[in-house]
C-alpha cells in the first residue's frame, strides 16, 4: 500500500500554533511519522529554512535504525549549509541518542573532519573542532588509523592557531577577526584536553614521533598546552593497545571519560576571557559548549602563549 505523503512544513507550522487543538494533533502526527522513519529529510529542510526548535526536537527523537537516514540527510546538506548542519549536530549530541557511538562509522564523520583545514572559513573550522571534541567521549574505541588522523588534525589546528595569531598581529586586524582567533584558541584547548584525557599514551607516543619530522609551529603551541595540564598517570600504567581496547568503553560511560579530561587540568574550570589582542575588551567573552563539557579555563592567555616566541624572533 502506498504511504500517504504529508506536508511536513505545514504540519510543523500547525504544531507551533497557539491553538492547542491544532498544535496537539499536528505534533502527535509528526511524532508518529518520525517514529516510523518518515519525513526526516523534510524536517532537516525545515530546520535549515527557519531554525525551528520543533524541528530539532523531532530530529532528537529519531531512533535506530533511522539514524542512518538522518546522518545521510545531514551529509547531503552539509556542503551548502555547513554551519546550520554543524549546529544541528551539536543540538543532537546534547540529547545523547543511543546511536551516537555509531556516528564515527558513518561517512558524515569523515566529512566533518575535512573542514579542519587552513583553506576553510575559520568559523567553520572552530565549529568542526568543537563538534568533534564533543563526540569523542562517546566513540567506542576508534581504530588506530582513525585515531591517528584525529591527532594529525590536532597538529593542523595548532598550526592554524599559530599562523592566524601571527597574521593577526602583523596586519593589526580589527576586533572581530581577533575574536575569531580567540575562538580558535579555545577550540584547540578543548580538542587537546579531550584527546589527552582519553588517549594520553597514544597521543604522547604520536607526538614524540611527530617532533622529529615537522616544523615546530604546532609543537610550540602544544608545549604551552602541556604546561597547563597535569601528568596523566595512564601514561605510565597503560599501553597504546590498552587505550584502544573496546573493553574500556564496555566498562565505562562517556561521563567517566569526561571526568578524566577535567582531572588533567592544572587549574579549576572557570569561565575566562581568552584575549587575542590587548584591544579586545573584557566584554567580549568567549563561551564554548558541548553536550557535557566546556574547557574555557584559566589556561595561558593567548598573548602569553606567543610572548616567548615573539621575543626570541625579534
Amino acid at each position: 500500500m502506498k504511504q500517504k505523503e504529508h506536508n511536513i512544513a505545514q504540519l510543523i507550522r500547525s504544531a507551533e500554533s497557539l491553538d492547542s487543538k491544532v498544535s496537539e494533533g499536528s505534533l502527535e502526527l509528526l511524532q508518529g511519522l518520525v517514529s516510523q522513519g518518515e519525513g526526516i529529510g523534510q524536517i532537516v529542510t525545515c530546520y535549515i529554512k527557519n531554525r525551528s526548535p520543533l524541528a530539532i526536537e523531532l530530529l532528537c527523537d529519531v531512533k535506530e535504525p533511522y539514524d542512518t537516514e538522518l546522518c545521510s540527510k545531514i551529509q547531503d546538506f552539509l556542503p551548502q549549509n555547513t554551519l546550520a548542519m554543524l549546529t544541528l549536530l551539536g543540538q543532537l549530541i546534547q540529547k545523547t541518542p543511543s546511536w551516537l557511538p555509531k556516528l564515527a562509522e558513518h561517512s558524515l564523520f569523515d566529512h566533518i573532519l575535512k573542514f579542519i583545514r587552513p583553506s576553510e572559513n575559520i568559523v567553520v573550522v572552530v565549529s568542526a573542532i568543537l563538534l568533534i571534541s564533543s563526540l569523542l567521549p562517546h566513540f567506542a574505541a576508534p581504530k588506530k588509523p582513525a585515531l591517528l588522523n584525529l591527532f594529525r588534525l590536532l597538529i593542523v589546528a595548532c598550526n592554524m592557531l599559530y599562523n592566524f595569531k601571527k597574521l593577526f598581529d602583523q596586519q593589526k586586524a580589527d576586533i572581530i577577526e581577533g575574536i575569531y582567533v580567540s575562538h580558535l584558541y579555545s577550540a584547540v584547548i578543548q580538542y587537546f584536553i579531550v584527546l589527552y584525557g582519553i588517549y594520553p599514551a597514544t597521543l604522547v607516543d604520536y607526538l614524540k614521533n611527530y617532533m622529529n619530522v615537522v616544523d615546530g609551529r604546532a609543537m610550540y603551541v602544544l608545549k604551552a598546552l602541556f604546561c597547563a595540564v597535569k601528568f596523566h598517570p595512564s601514561i605510565l600504567s597503560s599501553t597504546v593497545e590498552q587505550e584502544l581496547d573496546r573493553n574500556r568503553w564496555n566498562q565505562r560511560e562517556a561521563h567517566d571519560f569526561l571526568a578524566d579530561c577535567r582531572r588533567v587540568l592544572v587549574r579549576p574550570i572557570l569561565p575566562a576571557v581568552v584575549k587575542a589582542n590587548k584591544f579586545i575588551s573584557s566584554n567580549h567573552t568567549l563561551e564554548t559548549s558541548s553536550s557535557t563539557m566546556s574547557y574555557v579555563s584559566q589556561l595561558p592567555d593567548l598573548n602569553d602563549l606567543f610572548q616567548t616566541d615573539s621575543s626570541s624572533s625579534s
